[in-house]
């Protein structure tokens, strides 16, 4: 006779894997931290901004004091460790078709390519980034590079703030996230990926503001220094000579986008002072026809 508890195992499983994409290595995950949600995957009124219009929340906040530790909730392997504006430290690890993030960290304590496992503490829960308080922000994508709720993955049921809610709609993702790495891919050097290629794909501006971010708000940026061979360090080097070249050439822009606007606000008080003449002149000339 078949028990009720592998009924359920059996039904946990299968739904594991249906919400994951693919095959994950176990029918559930651990808890990353052991504090209360504070925030539920689905539409919500961002907390930053207070926006009308609900944005998709593409992850579930642990409210956890500041340094508590964050712990893999699946074994994996770290492909990307780096900051950004809005996730401030993050890390991600790749656990077969799953990819785990770990985002707002005041420490990233897993290697870049270190292999880790279950329970493994992998970062220090901070407040960097677009964040209102201490907590961890972790989300889960599947294999098709879609966020899912994390929750119905869980082994054990968190604890929940009263008035968290889920969201039950999966949209596109809405959270920063590296490109999708195959988890057998070698790492050669266990450091983060600190240059980041200043691309097209959006403003000249917010990426120069994450570039610069990831060095003046990083805490863990001299640590990451001295864990870089001669020849990153000098390429870290060349990179900072590339971000100062183009901080030059905003500061340019800018400067020329400021002489332009004064030009046209001068233009426009001049209009303003002559248009009378201008009127009056005209209707003296229209009398004097008549």
């Amino acid at each position: 006779m078949t028990s009720l508890k592998s009924v359920r195992n059996f039904i946990f499983s299968a739904g594991a894997l249906a919400l994951s994409g693919g095959a994950i290595a176990q029918a559930c995950i651990q808890l990353p931290a052991n504090c209360p949600i504070s925030s539920g995957y689905g539409f919500r009124i961002h907390p930053i901004t207070k926006a009308k219009t609900p944005k998709m929340h593409g992850g579930i906040d642990f409210a956890c004091p500041m340094y508590t530790p964050s712990k893999a909730a699946a074994p994996g392997k770290v492909i990307a460790s780096k900051w950004d504006n809005i996730g401030g430290n993050m890390l991600f690890i790749q656990a077969g078709d799953m990819q785990m993030g770990y985002l707002h960290n005041e420490q990233v304590v897993a290697k870049m390519g270190a292999s880790v496992q279950t329970g493994e503490v992998v970062t220090k829960i901070g407040n960097t980034g677009g964040s209102t308080g201490p907590h961890l922000h972790f989300q889960i994508k599947n294999g098709l590079n879609r966020t899912i709720d994390p929750m119905p993955l869980f082994c054990s049921k968190p604890n929940m703030k009263p008035g968290v809610l889920q969201g039950d709609i999966s949209p596109p993702d809405s959270e920063p996230s590296p490109p999708t790495v195959p988890a057998d891919t070698p790492v050669a050097e266990n450091a983060p990926a600190m240059h980041d290629e200043l691309g097209m794909h959006e403003s000249l501006r917010t990426m120069l503001a994450n570039a610069i971010g990831a060095r003046t708000f990083n805490p863990d940026y001299q640590h990451q220094l001295s864990t870089l061979s001669d020849t990153r360090l000098y390429g870290e080097l060349a990179y900072l000579g590339t971000l100062r070249l183009r901080m030059q050439q905003e500061t340019a822009a800018t400067r020329e986008r400021v002489l332009a606007t004064n030009a046209m606000l001068q233009a426009l008080r001049a209009e303003q002072v002559l248009r009378p003449q201008i009127d009056l002149q005209r209707a003296s000339a229209t009398r004097a026809a008549k």
